[in-house]
Parts: structure tokens; C-alpha cells; sequence
């Protein structure tokens, strides 16, 4: 079924690019296909649509967000989980190692695994490790993202636009970590370094 409607999803997509984004830099830095994780900040429902087009149009893959289970109930998980791909969780110390575990056999299948590692924060302060431990885990790459005005078209928890305004998007170098890597704090703090000093900048 997926295969069926996927390029009629890439469309519905292009819809929301063109009409709420403006800027898209970095389109190079993209690999060509997984593994590697997508990180980047949140504050709108649109965030994962708009990041998604461009690495969708380059892989051809899907991306397998990792996202909380009570906010798409409303979706269903046929829809959300066995469609989209997405690993839904709560947030319980059961539920989140479920997650991680998927997450990392998805990665050894050269799949694509999208993290929000602040979840609905805008503070970079709640960077979550879990990027951090699914890549040393799975020995893949970080791919951050940084994301610009979504919260001023469609600011959370709303899913209707309030307004037209362009948004702007930027993929980052890749980062990658060595085998002997362990520090997970560490590689939290460098991630998270990439994606706040993206949001300074004009």
C-alpha cells in the first residue's frame, strides 16, 4: 500500500514546501541514502513535513520519526506506524528502550531514523541523549537540521496554520563518531551545539 500512495504523499508535500518555505540551504550535505539519523529542534507540526521533502526527494526512503504516542491517536496507528513508519512512544522508561532498540535495528537496515531531541521544547536546555545513544549504538551518522519560523505559521499544539509565513531550513555537515566513542553526554553536547548555534545565525 505504501508503495501505492507515496509519490502522491511526496506531492501533498511539495504543497506544504512551496507554500510555507522560503529559504532551503544545504541540500548537499544530504546523504544519498541511509543509515543516519535526522536531529533537529521543533516547534510546529510542520517541522517533519517540511525537513522530510528534501531527504525524501534524495533517498527515496522513508524517514522513521520517533514521536509521542498520545499526540496522532487521533490518526490511528495503521496510519502513523505501519504507513508513515513512525516509532510511536510514551514517555516511560519501558516504552522509550522499545523505541531505541527499533530505532537501531532500523539503522543496521539502512533505514532513516528522524529525532526531535527536545521534543516540543524550543529550549535547547531539554536536549535529550537519545540521538546520542541510538547513533553510537547503531554507529551511524547525524545529520542535524535546523529550522527557522514554523512556530509563527503553525505554533504548537495547533494543527491549523495561522498564518502564511516563510520558514527556513538547513542541513548541516553530517557528524559522525568514532568506534570508541562512549561519551554519550558529549555527544549529546556536540549535537546540540550545531543546532543552537544554526539558530543564532541570519
Amino acid at each position: 500500500m505504501f508503495k501505492l500512495v507515496y509519490p502522491i504523499f511526496k506531492r501533498v508535500i511539495l504543497v506544504l514546501v512551496k507554500l510555507f518555505s522560503k529559504r532551503v540551504k544545504g541540500l548537499e550535505n544530504i546523504p544519498k541514502k541511509g543509515p543516519f539519523i535526522v536531529a533537529a529542534n521543533h516547534n510546529s507540526v510542520l517541522d517533519g513535513f517540511l525537513l522530510g521533502y528534501y531527504i525524501l526527494k534524495k533517498t527515496d526512503q522513508k524517514i522513521h520519526f520517533i514521536a509521542y504516542r498520545g499526540r496522532f491517536n487521533f490518526f490511528g496507528d495503521f496510519l502513523i506506524k505501519k504507513w508513515a513508519g513512525c516509532i510511536l512512544v510514551r514517555y516511560n522508561k519501558k516504552e522509550i528502550s522499545a523505541a531505541m532498540k527499533e530505532a537501531v535495528s532500523i539503522l543496521k537496515e539502512g533505514g532513516i531514523i528522524g529525532i526531535f531531541p527536545t521534543a516540543a521544547h524550543s529550549d535547547l536546555s531539554k536536549f535529550k541523549t537519545g540521538v546520542a545513544r541510538i547513533a553510537l549504538t547503531a554507529q551511524c551518522p547525524v545529520l542535524p537540521v535546523i529550522i527557522k519560523g514554523t512556530e509563527d505559521i503553525m505554533p504548537m499544539p495547533s494543527l491549523i496554520p495561522k498564518r502564511i509565513r516563510h520558514a527556513s531550513i538547513e542541513y548541516k555537515k553530517l557528524m559522525t563518531f568514532k568506534k570508541t566513542q562512549k561519551n554519550v553526554n558529549l555527544v549529546t553536547q556536540k549535537i546540540a551545539k550545531v543546532i543552537l548555534q544554526g539558530l543564532k545565525e541570519e
